[in-house]
């Protein structure tokens, strides 16, 4: 079970090889595990919350990073606009891309595959690395662009939000399904990705199978309410 205190909930991150603990306010911990998809005090929601922590950490180095990632966790769960007006006064861009799913969204996301891409307007997005963890993408990709000046951007890459508009040729980071995982895998990063209401990749097959579950599902609901009338 997750390490709590009356307070705090305690995450344990690697910085340089070196272990660490990050310290987050019961209440921020809550509501970052939210904004991943997950279900707040669930094993889930901590190993998810303290992946998103040592994915961000991967430019956090020195003195302050419990600090630091504190203050990019209020970020992460911060009102856009409200973010947006912020960043204009502390000269930084504000982060555009690090939640996995929106408000509202269908249900929580199981964290177990992600691909880390550069989006293409008007095309399929360029699959560069896969894994299991947001470290692990990125790691992966920094390793791929090991000598390539895209390197910094890349290992930067955030979590792109549901609905969201992403910037052409920039990185981000998606959570997907595991038939889309194996087949993109398979074709090497070359096929389209069908997201669903969480904004989770998955098969354009996989995706009309859902659809059409869901809708027999409502049939047989509305059945269910509407009973037969006899005579």
């Amino acid at each position: 079970m997750p390490r709590q205190t009356k307070l705090h909930q305690r995450y344990h991150i690697k910085i340089d090889g070196r272990r660490t603990t990050v310290s987050l306010d019961y209440a921020l911990a809550d509501l970052l595990a939210a904004r991943i998809g997950a279900d707040p005090g669930s094993k889930e929601a901590h190993a998810g919350v303290r992946a998103w922590l040592q994915g961000r950490s991967a430019d956090t180095k020195g003195r302050g990073v419990n600090r630091r990632l504190i203050r990019d966790a209020v970020w992460a769960v911060a009102d856009k606009e409200l973010l947006k007006g912020c960043a204009a006064e502390v000269n930084r861009e504000a982060p555009v891309a690090e939640v996995v799913t929106a408000p509202g969204a269908a249900k929580p996301i199981a964290l177990k595959r992600f691909v880390l891409y550069r989006a293409w307007h008007g095309g399929a997005p360029d699959i560069i690395s896969f894994g299991e963890t947001v470290e692990e993408v990125r790691e992966r990709a920094g390793e791929i662009y090991a000598e390539d000046e895209a390197r910094a951007a890349v290992i930067r890459a955030g979590l792109a939000t549901p609905g969201g508009t992403e910037m052409h040729g920039a990185y981000y980071i998606r959570p997907c399904s595991e038939e889309f995982y194996r087949n993109a895998k398979e074709r090497k990063g070359g096929i389209r990705p069908w997201p669903d209401k969480n904004g989770v990749w998955r098969t354009r097959q996989e995706l009309l199978k859902m659809k059409k579950n869901n809708a027999w599902g409502a049939v047989i609901r509305s059945w269910k309410e509407k009973p037969l009338k006899h005579g």
